[in-house]
């Protein structure tokens, strides 16, 4: 977060993700399911896409294909606009959920740590 609490964007260099401003925390966001295409670049719960449809993957991955590769209906892209929005709120009610959303770094740091060592113990 900077100065005034909005997130910070990452690049990523391959695999690696780099960071020039020392983030703490990197949240990756994939137009297709992490689960589907194996993206290990954060931990689950700094993972915001869709989820993935294990009864319909061929379905879902080809028209996520399709849409990323070829032109589409304006309905199209807004349906899938609308989709993203969802997998962002889902994502941000998991935040809530844990109370992460609106902690300050040092707290979120601390409130991880303490979810990672119980974890552990279990």
């Amino acid at each position: 977060e900077n100065e005034r609490g909005e997130g910070q964007l990452v690049e990523s260099s391959n695999t690696k993700i780099t960071s020039s401003n020392n983030a703490d925390r990197t949240v990756t966001l994939s137009v297709f399911p992490h689960d589907a295409i194996r993206l290990t670049a954060s931990e689950e719960h700094d993972q915001i896409s869709p989820e993935y449809n294990e009864e319909n993957k061929s379905e879902q991955l080809g028209t996520l294909f399709r849409l990323a590769t070829e032109c589409a209906t304006r309905e199209e892209y807004y349906k899938l606009y609308e989709d993203g929005w969802k997998d962002a709120e889902r994502w941000i009610k998991a935040e809530e959920r844990r109370g992460y959303w609106g902690a300050s770094t040092e707290t979120r740091r601390s409130m991880y740590a303490d979810a990672v060592r119980n974890k552990d113990l279990n």
